[in-house]
This record gives C-alpha cells, structure tokens and sequence, in this order.
C-alpha cells in the first residue's frame, strides 16, 4: 500500500463518516496542498505567520484579528529571508504643540536633559518622553528615522486613520471609538477634566471655552452640569451640546462666528483657548486638570483658580494606526511601549518625575501607577 506524500491530503481522508467528497471538498484539498507546497519553499518564520493567518481566516476571527491581519503580513518582509528595501523607512509620529505638560513644542529648541528624535526635533512633555525612550529602543533592533508632525485635537485621529501618521503621540483619552479604529498601548496616564475660573470676572456673562473635538467638549461639560456646577446656566448648555453633536461647528480662528454657540466657545489648540481666557473674553477655561494648569500659568498676569477638583477619570493611551505600511516597526514599538509601562522600573515614573520635579501624584495617580507596574 503506497503512503501518502508529505504534505499532501489523501481523497479518502475526505470521506468523513461515509459522505463522498464533493467538488467543494475536493477543490479545498487542493488548496491545502498548494498551501502547503508553498509553506515548504517559505523561510519557516514566515511559514508560521501565514498558517496563522490562514487559520484567523478560515475561523472568522475577531475585529481585533482583522486589524492585525496587515501588521502580521508586514511583519514578514521584516523577518529573516524576506526582500527588503534599500530605502530606510520614515516613521510618521504625530504630536501636539500646545498640550503642555503632555505633548507640546518647546520655545527655544531641545534642552540637554534627554535625548530621543522627537525631542530633539523640538518637543517635549510627558507622553513625548514616553515615546522618546520607546522610539529609541526600538531604534537598537530596527533602521529607520523618525519624523515629528505637527497635529491638533481636531486633526489627530483622522490623521491617523487616513495613514498621515503611523503613531499619535498625544495625551489622548481612551474611548470605545478609538480603541475600535486603532491599535492602542496600556493606559500611560490618570488625569481628569476640571475649569479654571477667571478672579474678578464680570461683565461676560456665561462663556465656557473648551478645545473642539475632545472628550471634555462633551463628556466633561456634561459631568461638570451633572456635579450640580452653573446651575442657573444648566438647561442652555444641555441645549447647546446637543446643538453641537449634531452640526459642525468651526474652532475659534477659523472663520466668522469663532465657534461660538452661545454659553460653549470651541477652540482649536490650547494655546488659543488660554490667551482669551485670560484676555477676559471667557468666564471659564474647561479641560485636563495639568493642561488648563500648564497654559495658565505660563501667560503672566492671568489671575485665576481651578475648581479643587475634577470632574471625570481620563486614562490616556498611545494610539497607533493599524494600516500595513511600516507594521513591524509599529508591532515592536508597541511590545517595547507595553514592557516599559508593566515592568518596574517603570518609564511611567521615570517621565513623570522629569515632566513634574519635585510634585507629589494625587492618590488616584499613585494608585494607577501602581495597579500598571506593582510596587516599585
């Protein structure tokens, strides 16, 4: 009796409990001994991936495994035996240049107190050094170079999801939206949304200023309303968050009527929403407790104070696109990302304790950085 050959798949195990094989049966067998044939010729690292992805295939997979799916298939033409290249890839990074003290762009260039590509393209902040010292990690295994772009609140995420940028490094909230769109890392940071009140205001009426297409347009004015905050102003406000849910509204700068719905101002960046603050042109200052803190306290002579509380938990993450190009690169820096968050020491208290010398974390921060990488 002959044996089967390696590989092959003989016409009788198709016959599965007396039912004949049909042509659909017959074609499948085909293709697995096609597949097979080729897995042979393949380097076996890259065989291992592609029966992988066969198998998601065939058993559906989750949302999940449909966005890796691209990563994976790059991620072969970076293993061993795979073609490569000549040219040195660009690894796009989007940050922001007015979220200080998370992601902004410094004054007068990079200071000495670390080096990573991103800072020194002239950036800083919290989030930058968590990328900074996972680029750079990442930098050890892999050539590529690394390109700072300039994004804002409103341009971040469809920079991201258009493939403009490969990795936002933002101090952005984790929703249920954007972990569906993108590959994201372990929470990185706890802040939460609170107001800033201008001292001595008058004369303005109710005028709230908020940076457009943020969690704290809608979420945090509303947990602000729900706190029992303006109640005089609580119905117009419910009003004209609906109102701004359902048509599109410009950002403060960006033509006639400035965004302004009534009681809700939008702004574009930060920096924008603090200088008119601070003008008088607004009653209150709505965001991320150490962002509305970072940009009022660097325009000197604004005379304020902050609400002593917040109002919601926000836990940001470093979001990262899901589209093929550059996949490897983007796989290994998010391993590398997650095992400097989880493992003690962690970069988490190292970027913390360089963004804010000599602060103290509030019990929530200490807790959160405890329940990421155990006791130090």
């Amino acid at each position: 009796m002959g044996h089967a050959r390696r590989g092959a798949v003989p016409d009788a195990g198709l016959h599965v409990l007396g039912v004949p094989a049909g042509p659909e049966a017959r074609c499948r067998a085909g293709q697995h001994r096609a597949d097979a044939a080729r897995d042979r010729a393949l380097h076996p690292a890259h065989a291992g991936v592609l029966r992988g992805l066969r198998a998601a295939r065939r058993t559906g997979g989750g949302g999940g495994v449909r966005r890796l799916g691209p990563l994976l298939l790059s991620l072969l033409l970076a293993l061993p035996g795979a073609p490569r290249a000549q040219e040195v890839p660009v690894l796009r990074v989007g940050v922001r240049e007015d979220a200080k003290p998370f992601s902004y762009r410094l004054p007068s260039g990079p200071a000495s107190d670390w080096d990573g590509p991103l800072h020194r393209q002239g950036y800083s902040g919290y989030v930058v050094r968590l990328c900074d010292g996972t680029l750079v990690d990442v930098q050890r295994r892999h050539r590529f170079t690394v390109e700072a772009v300039p994004i804002t609140a409103r341009t971040r995420f469809d920079a991201l999801k258009a493939g403009g940028i490969d990795i936002l490094c933002d101090p952005a909230t984790i929703t249920r939206t954007r972990l569906t769109d993108h590959l994201a890392s372990p929470p990185v940071y706890l802040s939460g949304v609170t107001y800033a009140r201008r001292v001595g205001e008058g004369g303005t009426g109710l005028k709230v200023g908020v940076v457009g297409n943020t969690t704290s347009q809608y979420d945090g004015i509303e947990a602000i309303l729900r706190a029992g905050e303006w109640p005089q102003y609580r119905e117009d406000l419910k009003k004209q968050l609906y109102d701004l849910q359902h048509r599109s509204t410009a950002p403060c700068g960006s033509g006639d009527g400035c965004g302004d719905t009534g009681g809700i101002v939008l702004f574009d960046t930060h920096r924008d929403l603090a200088q008119a603050f601070c003008r008088g042109e607004l009653s209150y200052y709505v965001g991320d407790f150490e962002i509305v803190k970072a940009m009022l306290d660097d325009i000197g002579g604004c005379t304020w104070e902050d609400a002593r509380e917040t109002y919601t938990d926000e836990r940001y993450a470093i979001f990262v696109s899901d589209a093929p190009e550059r996949g490897a690169l983007k796989l290994d820096f998010l391993q590398a990302l997650s095992s400097k968050i989880l493992l003690s020491p962690s970069l988490l208290d190292e970027a913390f304790e360089a963004t804010f010398p000599g602060a103290k974390a509030s019990r929530k921060l200490r807790i959160f950085f405890w329940t990421m990488r155990g006791e130090r």
